[in-house]
């Protein structure tokens, strides 16, 4: 019973005397009672009230018991209903049955039935109850499955149910559209290995499956109805009987194009960024437009992955369109050769950058409204890319790409525009220079515009001009930065190296070239890489230095990156064994004593990759990697050394402190395997401590020879056990 809602019964009874005794007997109970003295009172209270057991007299003034029953089951309303009469009359209680009571009482002189009565109402609540629980279970479970279904209907996965041999069981809607299918019906006359680009796939999948039963994360291409690819990746399950057959796979896809779409795209940034970077350099120090143009389009071809192309510049002097370096197709496309004037001879897709100064990407070039090509022409063009060669608004050439092997893609097209301004920047340095070789003093004229930042120094060493790109830089009128006073926007750590390099190159008179931080008007410092040259009057005197800064920002932060990556173990993560052993030298030097090593091997590797296979043993040593790398601090170097060791370097820890990290790294090992009982994690432990400045390369052997002794007292152990 519920004590928040007591249980309410109503007593129809005409005999106030009894009426009064069974509301008593049922009040001890914990029930709520009411009372109707005849039957049309007593139907009213229950049509206009709730209650949940009905004490019903057959004998009553009017209508008696019976027709009480009938009229509420008319109604519609059937309360646990007890039916009490005066005699045995079992006709009565088969028709109060009929009617729908739930059971009858026959009164008796002695009033034993006044005890009796509670015992029947407790029994007819708690049948009650069970039904309603049965009821609730019913429409809960009813609603579990409408809401699996429903699931099952819209969740924007694609979830499958196939039988081994790859025949569709089940699929949902959002599946049908994946595979680019009309219905249903056209999936159940289909199999899963339909679907697969590359069948070995399929087969791979499914070797997995037989051997760990789930699959989680397998990217694979596959092929849509309309012979379109995508990429998805698949989380599946085997299911199998009690005998472990396979029964039927169930899993989802997720289309997953986009996302690697984005990966190969930032793959390609990575290696954009870092040949652009490299390219920089080589573009200013080359010696000839043809050989920086050769070098324009060497860089864009592969970056791009196009198959023909042409870099060009625009003479200044003649205004003639100079094609300075090209594939053979291009010479076969337009009837000329490096160096020729391509006026009059480039048309359609190929012109309209130059007319409009705008870029141009099409990866359906025939089909394109400029398109348009020599008459004759054997050159099939599918795909284009271009992008006019501009300094501000001022059109010095163009590059060309044609016919990649895939779409092109704004990368590619954003990847030619920075080719495009290196280039500018090339090609105006390389004119900028032949000025100052024709007429000295002259190329003033030319700096105060150049895009890079321009500074010169005179006989005495100090600066006396810097142009306007430069001050639009750091925010800082010429007056502030004359003499030396520039040098305030250094790094302050690279400050004084730039100095002592700027002089001693001044006094010998050599060029130099050196990086450091400069500080932008907004603060924030930028990596460049300063250029300085001694210059000569026009009778051949040394007049002073001139130099240019770029910003190089972007390069160091790739550099870094890869700097990062090659200090890293590529299946952990964690250091390489290069690293471990410039910082074990580096520690030595540091003199940073106490200094322990601890060695760290993974027992049975080698038996791991020999029975289940080199991916098995990887994921060992991903689990050992993870738990050395979250039992140390921030400041212990842990790398992988070798295939199945480990090393970590504890600046500051002597031996007390060392016994106690290999007993809590060992505690971290027990937890660790709690979750893997059928695969356990076993590593070979040693560790030894230079408490004063020694070679830490007898450390590390130390600690080498007493992990191999653990090693060979478990295998020795094992031995003994076993036999």
């Amino acid at each position: 019973m519920n004590e928040s809602q007591p249980v309410r019964i109503l007593v129809i009874e005409d005999d106030l005397v009894t009426a009064r005794l069974l509301k008593k007997r049922l009040e001890k109970t914990g029930y709520t009672i009411e009372h109707a003295r005849d039957s049309d009172s007593g139907i009213s209270k229950v049509v206009s009230e709730n209650f949940d057991v009905l004490v019903v007299d057959y004998s009553l003034p009017g209508r008696n018991g019976l027709e009480v029953i009938r009229i509420l089951g008319a109604k519609g309303i059937f309360p646990s209903t007890i039916m009490v009469t005066g005699s045995g009359d079992e006709r009565i209680a088969v028709e109060a049955m009929k009617l729908g009571a739930k059971d009858y009482i026959v009164k008796d002189d002695e009033g034993r039935y006044l005890e009796f009565l509670p015992r029947v109402v407790e029994r007819l609540l708690s049948e009650r109850n069970l039904i309603q629980e049965k009821q609730k279970a019913v429409a809960a479970l009813t609603e579990t499955q409408a809401r699996y279904q429903a699931l099952f209907e819209n969740t924007p996965l694609g979830l499958y149910r196939t039988s081994p041999d790859g025949q569709f069981i089940d699929a949902n809607p959002a599946l049908i559209q994946l595979l680019g299918l009309p219905d249903r019906e056209s999936l159940f006359n289909m199999k899963a290995t339909d679907f697969y680009k590359e069948p070995i796939d399929r087969s791979r999948w499914q070797e997995l499956m037989e051997r760990q039963s789930v699959v989680n994360s397998y990217e694979v291409e596959i092929i849509r109805l309309d012979g379109s690819t995508i990429w998805v990746e698949d989380n599946g399950r085997a299911i199998r009987d009690t005998t472990g057959k396979i029964l039927y796979y169930e899993g989802s896809l997720q289309n997953i194009s986009d996302r690697k779409r984005t990966e190969e795209e930032f793959r390609r940034m990575l290696v954009a960024n870092s040949a652009i970077a490299e390219l920089s350099n080589s573009l200013l120090s080359s010696e000839t437009i043809e050989s920086i143009s050769n070098l324009v389009l060497d860089n864009a071809r592969s970056l791009t992955g196009s198959i023909i192309g042409y870099v060009s510049y625009i003479d200044p002097l003649t205004g003639h369109h100079i094609c300075a370096a090209m594939t053979a197709e291009i010479g076969e496309l337009f009837q000329i050769k490096e160096k020729e004037d391509l006026s009059g001879k480039i048309v359609g897709l190929w012109k309209w950058p130059l007319e409009t100064k705008r870029p141009l990407l099409t990866n359906s070039a025939s089909g394109d409204p400029r398109f348009a090509l020599p008459e004759q022409n054997k050159v099939v063009i599918k795909r284009f890319l271009s992008t006019p060669v501009l300094l501000g608004e001022k059109l010095l050439g163009q590059i060309c790409m044609a016919n990649a092997s895939r779409d092109y893609t704004a990368l590619d097209l954003a990847t030619l525009e920075r080719l495009a301004s290196l280039y500018a920047v090339a090609l105006e340095r390389k004119r900028a220079d032949d000025a100052i070789v024709r007429a000295r003093d002259f190329y003033i004229t030319v700096l105060e515009e150049f895009p890079t930042l321009i500074w010169r120094s005179g006989l005495d060493g100090r600066f006396d001009y810097f142009n306007k790109t430069w001050l639009a830089f750091t925010g800082r009128s010429l007056q502030q930065e004359l003499g030396d006073n520039w040098m305030s926007g250094i790094h302050s750590s690279e400050a004084q190296k730039f100095n002592r390099v700027y002089q001693s190159s001044f006094r010998a008179r050599k060029a130099f070239e050196i990086e450091f931080r400069l500080r932008r008007y907004d603060g924030v410092y930028r990596w460049v890489i300063n250029t300085g040259r001694p210059f000569f009057d026009l009778e051949g005197k040394f007049a002073g230095y001139i130099g240019s800064c770029l910003d190089i920002t972007e390069q160091k932060e790739v550099e870094e990156k890869l700097r990062d990556m090659s200090h890293r173990d590529g299946l952990t993560q964690l250091y390489n064994r290069s690293f471990f052993e410039e910082e074990l030298a580096r520690t030595e030097r540091s003199r940073n004593y106490p200094v322990t090593v601890l060695m760290a091997d993974v027992d049975e590797l080698k038996k791991t990759n020999d029975t289940l296979g080199h991916a098995e043993g990887d994921k060992l040593l991903l689990r050992a990697a993870e738990i050395l790398r979250v039992a140390f601090r921030p400041e212990d170097i842990v790398a992988r050394i070798g295939g199945d060791e480990f090393a970590v370097i504890l600046p500051g820890v002597d031996t007390g402190v060392a016994k106690t990290i290999v007993s809590r790294l060992k505690s971290r090992l027990e937890e660790h395997n709690r979750s893997y009982p059928d695969r356990p994690l076993q590593l070979s432990l040693g560790t030894a401590t230079a408490s004063k400045s020694m070679p830490l390369t007898g450390v590390l052997n130390e600690a080498d020879e007493r992990m191999y002794q653990e090693k060979m007292a478990k295998a020795s152990s094992t031995t003994r056990n076993s036999s």
